[in-house]
């Protein structure tokens, strides 16, 4: 994390930060962390469904992706907000939906340069 408010998305001697959760520009959530769970459930499934495959089958598929197992009922538990997608397997699963991660975070895939705080490192200057 960066101040608690962002976190990198890119290395090197640029590093990009993209706010979570939503904060607005007036420091206060745009979203609470129960809504946001909530939200990012139901992209979760939606991405699935969108590639028209069961739940099963994308366990199997991430299993796959993040050597190691991942049962079909753990992956049912991240479509609900009971649990929250491990983060090893958030970009595989992006990769196996073919959904953008920020489409998969944030609600829609955006220019980079429109959301981000992009800061130059001192290697870069």
């Amino acid at each position: 994390m960066q101040d608690g408010n962002t976190f990198p998305v890119t290395a090197g001697p640029v590093l990009a930060t993209i706010s979570w959760m939503g904060k607005s520009t007036t420091g206060r959530r745009g979203t609470t962390p129960s809504e946001f769970s909530a939200q990012l459930a139901a992209r979760i499934k939606a991405a699935r469904e969108k590639v028209e495959l069961s739940q099963t089958q994308i366990a199997q598929l991430l299993s796959k992706a993040v050597g190691r197992e991942i049962p079909a009922d753990t992956y049912r538990k991240w479509e609900t907000i009971n649990s929250t997608i491990a983060v090893d397997a958030i970009l595989p699963f992006c990769d196996i939906t073919r959904t953008h991660v920020l489409e998969l975070l944030h609600k829609e895939a955006y220019p980079i340069s429109a959301t981000a705080k992009i800061k130059r490192s001192k290697a870069a200057a």
